[in-house]
């Protein structure tokens, strides 16, 4: 007992001391009214832009924040695109150090953040038509498990991923048969459950599976968005990784 009240002990004083920078941090956001009209733009951002390539996303992102504003929405003191780049305006993590060598990576740093984080409540598919994503994820992601999307084994690698929490990528996704496959349809509409602290079970055919929280689930494919139904779009995030090419 003396030991467990011992971590709490500190664990209040951790938090004592992030006291001073959360209160300038709510004072700063109370203080520009315009943070909503920047968490707007960055939603529309993600939903819209992040399919498309590099030229698409530099000419349609910013045009979401004056049709913000047109629609009465207050003026940020920093706005979007041009005091915050997307990627310091979702997060704090540093990942620009990750990819150093790419000679313009505001882009690459753009699909990187959304990829690592799994801040959506959507899957993520990419775009990767000369495996640029898949070479560099692997890299990036220790003991994830590769398979194709029409291999016979890709039931038995999804349920022992499920079971162990590894993290697993499904290459060379069909977008006409991904939502309507009876082996990941249940788990493609339920991303939310694996945010559980506790193990579940999910239906994967007409079986139930053991789950680990945590799980992460990631999707490759060739095929181009002009292929894509609506319906694909709008149940999964889509990040064009060509963009660097």
């Amino acid at each position: 007992m003396k030991e467990i009240l011992q971590h709490g002990e500190l664990a209040v004083q951790g938090l004592a001391n992030l006291r001073k920078k959360w209160t300038g941090q709510v004072a700063d956001m109370e203080s520009d009214p315009g943070l909503v009209t920047n968490c707007v733009v960055a939603a529309a951002f993600i939903v819209y832009c992040f399919p498309l390539k590099r030229s698409l996303r530099m000419e349609i992102g910013p045009s979401f924040l004056n049709s913000a504003q047109k629609h009465g929405l207050p003026t940020p003191s920093k706005q979007l695109f041009q005091d915050w780049s997307v990627v310091s305006f979702l997060t704090e993590k540093n990942i620009a150090a990750w990819y150093r060598k790419q000679e313009d990576c505001s882009i690459f740093l753009q699909n990187a953040h959304l990829v690592l984080n799994q801040c959506t409540d959507q899957w993520v598919v990419m775009i990767d038509r000369h495996r640029f994503a898949l070479s560099w994820f692997q890299n990036r992601k220790k003991g994830v498990q590769l398979v194709k999307h029409r291999n016979p084994s890709l039931r038995k690698v999804l349920e022992r991923c499920l079971n162990d929490g590894s993290p697993l990528v499904i290459l060379d996704i069909q977008p006409q048969l991904l939502l309507s496959d009876p082996i990941l349809s249940s788990i493609l509409h339920n991303k939310d459950k694996f945010h559980s602290l506790h193990s579940f079970k999910i239906a994967v055919g007409e079986k139930e599976v053991e789950c680990v929280p945590g799980f992460e689930l990631y999707m490759m494919t060739t095929v181009p968005i002009e292929r894509m139904t609506h319906e694909f779009l709008s149940s999964l995030i889509v990040i064009h990784f060509c963009t660097l090419f």
